[in-house]
């Protein structure tokens, strides 16, 4: 990802936790204190993937500065600084930094996450937005063929490749969930909040199948597909990718339902 986009996708980011705060927060304004927690987020995770990483001396040199800074300001404008510019916090910063230095977005939403904790346990993120049931509902299927076309119309009508309102419903509630190779595990929540951030940034994508198969593997159906992706960001930089997605698909008395999911990058231009 270029150093502009990065910038623009940062400015964007910055832009809806200012915007979302102001608008759900009636009795408290947050929103200058999430912008100087954001802002700073920005800065220690340019420094980061810059270096490459998280315990280098430039990463521990601007992680220290970056939160006494932050603790200054907050201080200033009569918030606490709950303990950030202590050695023991920013290495257990460092330490949750190391994963994502070269992941931009992720690096500074996680930040943001830490320090608003820390900082403002009081502000709760705006509710994820729901489907309008009236427009282009999803259709709700009792079971699913393996087979490549039926899933591929399901995925669509649920709003995984973008062009349409995304449906929570689709996944389980406990996802296996790997990015080019890196495992993780995610609840519903998690990929709901992730959804809403990543359309909020890019709120025109669309993603095209070019190549699919299904078979089944043990209790599950599993498609692959190779993906064509376009996406435009709240500031109008397009960017195109090539994935390869991979999910597998379990049904039982509630319907089927994505129980994994692995995205590679091909690549990006």
């Amino acid at each position: 990802m270029s150093q502009r986009l990065s910038f623009l996708i940062a400015v964007t980011f910055l832009q809806v936790l200012s915007t979302s705060s102001r608008g759900h927060a009636q009795e408290i304004d947050y929103g200058p204190r999430l912008d100087l927690i954001a802002n700073t987020a920005d800065r220690i995770c340019g420094v980061v993937k810059d270096t490459g990483s998280a315990s280098s001396a430039a990463a521990k040199g601007v992680v220290s500065v970056e939160l006494r800074g932050l603790a200054s300001q907050l201080g200033a404008a009569g918030q606490g600084s709950g303990g950030i510019t202590s050695e023991e916090y920013q290495g257990v910063l460092r330490e949750q930094l190391a994963p994502l230095i070269d992941k931009s977005t992720e690096c500074k939403f996680q930040v943001f996450q830490i320090l608003q904790l820390k900082l403002l346990p009081g502000y709760t993120f705006p509710a994820v937005p729901q489907p309008n049931p009236t427009r282009n509902p999803p259709i709700v299927r009792a079971s699913l063929p393996c087979q490549k076309e039926q899933l591929i119309d399901w995925l669509d009508q649920h709003g995984i490749y973008g062009n349409r309102p995304f449906d929570i419903s689709v996944y389980d509630d406990q996802v296996n969930w790997i990015v080019n190779g890196k495992p993780s595990r995610k609840t519903r929540t998690d990929i709901a909040k992730e959804e809403d951030i990543f359309r909020r940034l890019y709120p025109m994508q669309r993603y095209t199948p070019s190549a699919s198969s299904a078979a089944m593997v043990g209790d599950q159906c599993v498609l692959t597909q190779q993906v064509d992706g376009y996406k435009k960001s709240a500031t109008g930089n397009v960017e195109f990718n090539n994935f390869r997605f991979e999910f597998g698909i379990r049904s039982d008395a509630n319907g089927p339902h994505i129980v994994e999911r692995q995205t590679d990058v091909l690549n990006r231009r």
